[in-house]
């Protein structure tokens, strides 16, 4: 419904029926979060980058109160994280890297005296927006891609940019993007991604504290590449699983492991054949404890 109302506003304005009709900032902004918002793949991600390239084309004609705010940034780079496609991951790097150089211009081309675009500067949502654009796709590399992001924050956030520190959600896109990628040696990759969270929120970083879904997909990617060397990445998706459930009998319900976290294991421990079944038989039990009994 907004996409269709400010179609409307626009074609009141241009044909002259209305001139008070004229679409301004608000109006697109409030569109490109519609499609945020309803998600719909590559085709939202391709309107909302015409909406944001229209506005553009609307300030570069002389119109300064069409500049496009930094909500109204990450609103696109938001579709383009839902899309999961290797395209849209790509035109949301490149978007992030548009934001950051339109921030730092001292002044706009047109020689205003002031930039314009100062107060787009990249936050900690649009840098987890673009790692998340990575996590959803099959892409090749794609781990790699987030990674690089998250160090880019991490150099950004110990050189005074507090609105680029990684949070939370930030570290477990990247974990994310490691676990999906399926690539070779991303379980290490990701455990260590929660192994640095675990040493800074030890060190007080409470922002940086893993949650259940950091462990989750540790958990998963472990038991997912279990035969990679022997034992080791099983004991460890079996060593995280349990710690979680530690924490959840001891209180915080945060970290109540899902089904997938015990079937991934389950699985591996039953690949290993004879040696592997008393580990699936124990599993089976804690999980009907935890989700049966309702502990």
């Amino acid at each position: 419904q907004a996409l269709q109302l400010l179609s409307k506003m626009k074609t009141l304005y241009s044909t002259g029926d209305n001139i008070d009709a004229k679409p301004d900032k608000i109006s697109y902004s409030t569109a490109i979060n519609a499609l945020a918002r309803a998600g719909g793949g590559q085709t939202a991600a391709n309107k909302a980058m015409v909406l944001l390239t229209e506005m553009d084309e609307l300030r570069q004609a002389g119109d300064d109160n069409m500049v496009p705010s930094l909500i109204c940034f990450n609103a696109v780079l938001n579709t383009l994280s839902k899309a999961g496609t290797a395209d849209a991951a790509q035109k949301a790097e490149e978007l992030l890297q548009r934001m950051e150089d339109l921030s730092s211009r001292r002044r706009t081309l047109q020689g205003s005296s002031s930039n314009l675009y100062k107060d787009v500067r990249p936050d900690v949502i649009s840098y987890t927006s673009v790692m998340n654009a990575w996590a959803f796709t099959n892409a090749e590399g794609a781990g790699e891609r987030a990674e690089a992001v998250l160090r880019h924050m991490e150099v950004l956030c110990d050189s005074g940019n507090e609105n680029a520190c990684p949070d939370t959600l930030a570290y477990n896109a990247a974990i994310s993007a490691w676990t999906n990628s399926g690539a070779k040696g991303a379980s290490q990759k990701a455990d260590t991604i929660l192994k640095n969270m675990e040493r800074m929120y030890e060190n007080g970083n409470t922002s940086a504290k893993p949650d259940g879904f950091s462990y989750r997909n540790v958990i998963i990617a472990c038991a997912q590449q279990q035969s990679d060397d022997g034992f080791q990445r099983l004991e460890r998706a079996q060593e995280l699983l349990d710690f979680m459930e530690t924490k959840y009998f001891e209180g915080d319900k945060s970290m109540k492991p899902d089904l997938l976290s015990y079937k991934s294991v389950a699985n591996a421990w039953k690949a290993r054949g004879e040696q592997g079944r008393q580990k699936v038989d124990s599993l089976t039990e804690r999980l009907n404890r935890i989700y049966h009994n309702q502990v």
